[in-house]
């Protein structure tokens, strides 16, 4: 490593510190030494930038695009990039319509498009991002024209259907719900039901998440979910439980439909059951599960016929349906659809067992007594202690 000094191109004196073999160090001082100095360089960046920046609002001006929103810097640098990025497009136009004519076609079979449409969907691209920030901000995206059309063809569709899109603004306004309470929350709670899931989104709030929490939601990575099954009971009733209790602590819900708002408004709903008698295809027994520690209910299921405590659940012999019913009609259990099939297709197998009156035996059975007196009456010898004095 070794120190240069020189005059560089443009007059000004200066220092520079090569590295690398000594018999090249010198070769590549004079190639530094003539150019212009760092800061002749700089100013001329700054100046070939100004100029450009000018000739881009210039074309702009004349293309009659619109005009860009940001400070002064960015405008100007934005101006530059846009028209650098509509260049590119412009050439990716005129190629692609060489090639249809090249071929006959009308439009690009894939996309079903002609250049009519591709000039549209860019003008309208160019027409719709007038942020200079964004601009700057994709200055090195290369602008795929599949992401242009889209963007276009979803502008038209829009366009077209805007009836139908203000029919669906005016029916989330209607399925939205305001507490009347004095803590009413900001912002709204948005419920949605897809798919037998049950999702719901609101901002991170203590009191929204214990509330999902206690109703058996989970967290997915981006919003709480439940998923709705037999065991959860119906959709609407689970909609209108959790819109019920998030109403009630101030919080504005927006409903999926109109019945689980008017059931959640209404509190009339059917809660979640966590009390179940189902089927174990395993062990082959009917279990009764439930999820709140309960003693009395532990105590009293333990005195079913042959009952077995295992895995959190209580397993009885399908033999005993009649007991296990009338428990669970008494307690409040809700039978699981395989544990009813399985009822009644034992019902069938009892159905088929022999029914009969069974007759009591008739013997009269002598006592001791009895036997030793009619052994003395009899010709018999007996033993003679047994003779009472």
């Amino acid at each position: 490593m070794s120190w240069y000094e020189g005059i560089y191109s443009c007059g000004h004196e200066g220092r520079i510190n090569i590295i690398g073999p000594t018999k090249d160090r010198q070769r590549k001082a004079d190639w530094y030494f003539s150019n212009v100095c760092p800061e002749c360089y700089k100013k001329y960046l700054k100046e070939e930038r100004e100029n450009k920046n000018k000739e881009a609002a210039e074309k702009s001006a004349e293309m009659e695009l619109p005009k860009l929103i940001g400070t002064e810097k960015q405008v100007a640098w934005a101006n530059s990039i846009r028209i650098e990025k509509i260049n590119a497009l412009m050439k990716k136009n005129e190629k692609i319509a060489e090639m249809l004519e090249r071929k006959g076609l009308e439009k690009i079979p894939e996309e079903n498009i002609g250049i009519k449409e591709i000039s549209d969907a860019t003008d309208y691209f160019i027409r719709v991002y007038t942020d200079a920030k964004w601009w700057i901000e994709h200055r090195r995206d290369d602008f795929i024209l599949k992401e242009i059309i889209y963007l276009y063809k979803k502008h038209l569709d829009d366009v077209v259907n805007k009836d139908v899109i203000e029919e669906i603004k005016k029916e989330e306004e209607s399925l939205t719900v305001l507490p009347n309470v004095d803590n009413r929350k900001k912002g709204i709670v948005r419920i949605k039901y897809y798919n037998s899931v049950l999702s719901a989104e609101y901002i991170r709030n203590d009191e929204f998440i214990d509330i999902l929490k206690n109703l058996g939601y989970k967290w997915n990575g981006s919003v709480w979910t439940k998923n709705i099954s037999e065991y959860t009971g119906n959709a609407n009733d689970r909609i209108a439980d959790l819109g019920n209790k998030l109403l009630l602590s101030g919080f504005t819900v927006q409903f999926p439909n109109i019945k689980s708002k008017e059931m959640a408004v209404s509190g009339i709903f059917t809660e979640e059951n966590d009390r179940w008698v189902k089927y174990n295809t395993k062990i082959k027994k009917l279990t009764l599960t439930w999820k709140k520690r309960s003693d009395i209910l532990y105590d009293n299921a333990k005195k079913l016929p042959g009952t077995m405590w295992e895995n959190g659940s209580m397993n009885v012999s399908i033999e005993f349906y009649k007991e296990v019913l009338d428990f669970a009609e008494t307690m409040g259990f809700s039978i699981s659809k395989m544990a009813y099939e399985k009822i009644e297709k034992y019902k069938q197998v009892e159905s088929k067992y022999d029914t009969a009156f069974v007759t009591v035996p008739n013997v009269n059975k002598l006592s001791d007594e009895e036997r030793i007196s009619k052994s003395l009456k009899s010709d018999r010898t007996i033993i003679e202690d047994l003779i009472d004095d």
